[in-house]
């Protein structure tokens, strides 16, 4: 995902509505909705009315340890990668080379996704690695720079199965359970979801949607889907995605946060 022109913090908290209307109707105008002109309008004042708490809740309470404790599964989202292990090469620089001499513009070229031969898992997700550790033994699922940190760090054997993989295209947050729980993930009745403070809200709340949609299919009650202290996570400067090198991700995830509950895969009670 490249750079994009968000809305800052302090016009989102500010006493002014008009400029988060004008921004949620760009955020919402080309997605694919079977919503009408008047639903969506519904919605953009729903994001006015809400906008404090959009861009005002980030770290989570953490459960409770016992709870923490007798859950079996932890799904693990990711947080920026890398740097290079050669900054020179990248999984996909010979390509776009070629696609730039065919004039294909940088917007329109193969983002750059983790790979294990070219990056290192960076020291975000090391971070939310050792969170993992520290939950004690569980059924570890979550994105491959995570997995392959735990490999790397505490010689885990977790099965590749249990790795969310990107493809050519970028790999959402809610991408992450929707190829999780074709794996199995939706068996689970406590999922502990991980990740960065200011991106944790937002991994539970696809969980959950994903997860519990599987297990309603099949008849099955809802799982929970608990947070840990994720404080020890932080952003570093190094990482391959400028755009969550630092607190000013937040702006990302402010409108992030509003696709996913135009899209139905996070709700307001997800952040409160």
């Amino acid at each position: 995902m490249g750079p994009m022109n968000y809305l800052s913090m302090e016009q989102w908290l500010g006493p002014d509505p008009e400029p988060v209307r004008a921004f949620v109707r760009q955020l919402v105008e080309p997605l694919d909705s079977r919503h009408t002109a008047a639903e969506r309008a519904g919605f953009v004042e729903r994001m006015i009315a809400a906008r404090h708490t959009i861009a005002g809740v980030w770290q989570p309470p953490a459960a409770p340890a016992e709870e923490l404790r007798r859950a079996r599964a932890v799904v693990a989202a990711s947080f920026n990668f890398g740097p290079r292990r050669d900054p020179a090469v990248g999984p996909y620089d010979a390509f776009n080379r070629r696609l730039a001499s065919y004039g294909v513009p940088a917007s329109h070229q193969i983002p750059e996704q983790y790979h294990p031969h070219y990056h290192l898992p960076g020291g975000s997700n090391e971070e939310i690695a050792d969170v993992c550790f520290s939950l004690g033994p569980k059924d570890i699922w979550g994105q491959i720079e995570v997995i392959e940190a735990l490999r790397r760090k505490y010689g885990l054997a977790i099965p590749d199965e249990r790795a969310a993989i990107p493809a050519a295209t970028y790999l959402s947050t809610p991408d992450v359970p929707k190829q999780l729980v074709t794996r199995g993930l939706a068996g689970y009745d406590t999922i502990v979801a991980v990740g960065h403070p200011d991106h944790v809200r937002r991994i539970a709340a696809a969980v959950d949607v994903v997860v519990n949609t599987g297990r309603a299919a099949k008849g099955l009650p809802p799982a929970r889907v608990l947070i840990p202290d994720v404080s020890r996570v932080r952003y570093h400067a190094d990482g391959v995605q400028e755009w969550a090198r630092d607190e000013r991700y937040r702006e990302h995830e402010c409108a992030a946060r509003v696709r996913a509950m135009y899209t139905g895969l996070m709700r307001l009670d997800h952040l409160g």
